[in-house]
């Protein structure tokens, strides 16, 4: 069977694999030691740790392995940069946060099996 690669109305097909700028696997295989974690982990998982998003020490970690920088202008938009390399919230308006997000579900969990 004879599959034609060019979709004359989305132009030729694009493998990632051919372009491995434009994969963001590309360097998933790679490994480097974890400062947080205290091992060595792939770079596929330091790229996703973050709610799907960067490790906030990624740049730290892998500056000496590629060009990260570009890697992270390529594969991210501004927004989600800013949202994975974010300071932390101060610890008390975390717990403060999970305690308010265990009462909603707490109440959500009491009217849904008519306690309360």
């Amino acid at each position: 069977m004879n599959i034609d690669p060019y979709d004359p109305r989305k132009g030729p097909r694009k493998d990632p694999r051919k372009d491995p700028r434009k994969d963001p696997r590309q360097y998933d295989e790679r490994k480097c030691y974890c400062r947080t974690l205290g091992h060595d982990v792939p770079f596929g998982y330091c790229r996703e740790s973050h709610e799907g998003l960067p490790c906030k020490r990624l740049l730290d970690c892998w500056f000496e392995q590629f060009p990260i920088e570009a890697y992270l202008r390529e594969h991210y938009s501004d927004e989600q940069i800013a949202k994975a390399f974010a300071p932390p919230q101060a610890k008390l308006t975390s717990l403060v946060q999970l305690i308010e997000e265990a009462r909603k579900r707490a109440a959500e969990e009491a009217e849904g099996t008519g306690e309360g």
